[in-house]
């Protein structure tokens, strides 16, 4: 048997330039390999580039189990490395690697072989790079890598530019505490708003309505023009309350008023939710405040549809990190304040949508809920988050995405907007770009509110709405 060389980070070593093995382990646990295709930029090509449990085999790169096999022979020649990577077990929520299960990797390429072991993983890691087999000078080398990330699989595919379709994924996590705001669970006897994914043909516990069954609003009084209660073109919060209260939001306010008259929608009521993307691609919009002006457009838009002054806030990656919410009396300097603490992960949609469904129904639903639903890419639950949106399409919730960042990764999005077999189209789309923050407040209100209008009159014809 060949000797084994030990290779240190950064080291590397010639290869034959045949077929060579990657075999990772670790100890105390299931962990999921990964092999990803680069370009010389760095990116890959495409998305099949990355291979892994739900797409085993690609242009000379094949997983079985934990050993990653690469034919450096059929790796077509716009290919500049193959990166070998492990992660934790995508099923096993809140798992990471620790000093203990820190994995390694041998490498076999037919005359030699080496192994590599990263400095033990202590900063909440759940996904490392072991190796990278590279072109140098005509041939191929392997090198040692070691490079922690704490985002898993997601944030692996993030800085690869890969979109991964459909890994499993836990069932949305139950709130156990939720807060002042949000409502508690359904006494003994009542029907309990349980958080997670729908059963087949409606939600569990919950009146699904049809044609011939329309929603009731829970708030008596007659409905206005567009299924709230209030009068014809009035907005919900008034000028003077919002300059009282919220004086910095006043031109936001503003805005949002003349986008709605421009849709012929002065006056209508709606709940508006938002959601925010917790991924770890998302800390630069974080970081420059983006995502703290965003949310005080929304909360402008807010005050001219619902009277109460506070729009409930989900932030997610792969599962919900927190349920509060942002209000005219408290704004300044919230979403840097309660995103602070929690941890950045990948992207799965679903759990986030089941949490505005919940609350939505728990509350009553008052009025239509208007979700703006903010991402920078597709989700790892593509088809659970399609499926759901499919079955929420006889609910009074209409869910409007908007997309920061390259075209390419919000293609998703775009697709959910035609997307078939549901009652009526309860989706819209907006793409930011890569600056967000240059869309003029306007321009954001108007493209926000493009398709609401229209979705509630489909949404009255089909029986959803009185």
């Amino acid at each position: 048997m060949n000797a084994v060389t030990h290779l240190t980070p950064g080291a590397n070593a010639p290869l034959a330039g045949g077929l060579v093995t990657a075999t990772v382990a670790a100890a105390g646990g299931s962990i999921d390999v990964s092999g990803v295709l680069l370009a010389a930029t760095g990116k890959v090509r495409g998305d099949d580039d990355l291979v892994f449990f739900n797409h085993p085999a690609h242009d000379g790169v094949s997983l079985a189990g934990a050993c990653v096999t690469v034919d450096l022979r059929r790796v077509p020649g716009d290919v500049a490395k193959v990166v070998v990577a492990a992660s934790v077990d995508v099923a096993r929520v809140g798992l990471v690697f620790d000093g203990a299960t820190t994995p390694w990797v041998e490498v076999d390429d037919g005359g030699r072989r080496y192994q590599f072991t990263p400095a033990p993983l202590t900063h909440g890691e759940t996904v490392v790079l072991l190796a990278e087999f590279y072109r140098r000078d005509g041939g191929w080398k392997v090198r040692a890598v070691g490079q922690g990330y704490a985002t898993g699989l997601a944030g692996l595919a993030v800085d690869f530019g890969v979109v991964i379709d459909d890994p499993p994924a836990p069932p949305a996590p139950a709130v156990t505490s939720p807060p002042a705001a949000w409502p508690a669970p359904a006494a003994p006897g009542q029907p309990s708003p349980a958080w997670g994914p729908p059963a087949p043909g409606g939600w569990p516990g919950t009146p699904v309505t049809r044609p011939g069954q329309p929603w009731q609003p829970a708030r008596p009084g007659p409905a206005g023009p567009h299924g709230g209660t209030a009068p014809a073109g009035a907005a919900a919060i008034s000028l003077e309350k919002v300059s009282r209260t919220a004086p910095g939001l006043v031109d936001l306010y503003k805005a949002a008023g003349v986008s709605l008259r421009k849709q012929g929608a002065a006056g209508l009521r709606a709940a508006v939710y938002l959601v925010l993307d917790h991924s770890a691609s998302m800390m630069g919009h974080y970081r420059t405040g983006t995502m703290q002006h965003f949310a005080e457009q929304v909360l402008g838009l807010s005050a001219n549809l619902d009277d109460d002054g506070v729009v409930p806030l989900v932030f997610f990656s792969d599962k919900v990190s927190l349920v509060d919410e942002i209000g005219l009396d408290n704004y300044h300097g919230r979403i840097q304040a309660l995103q602070a603490k929690l941890p950045w992960g990948g992207t799965n949609y679903v759990p986030a949508m089941t949490a505005v469904i919940d609350h939505h129904r728990a509350t009553g639903g008052a009025y239509p809920a208007f979700v703006v639903f903010q991402t920078d890419g597709a989700p790892f639950d593509k088809r659970r988050a399609r499926d759901l949106i499919r079955q929420s399409s006889d609910l009074p919730i209409f869910w409007q995405f908007v997309g920061f960042g390259k075209g390419r990764h919000l293609k998703f999005l775009r697709d959910l907007d035609t997307m078939e077999g549901r009652m009526v189209d309860n989706a819209g789309f907006l793409a930011t770009g890569r600056a967000p923050g240059d869309l003029s407040a306007g321009e954001l209100y108007d493209q926000l509110l493009a398709e609401f209008p229209t979705w509630l009159s489909a949404a009255r014809a089909a029986g959803i709405l009185r």
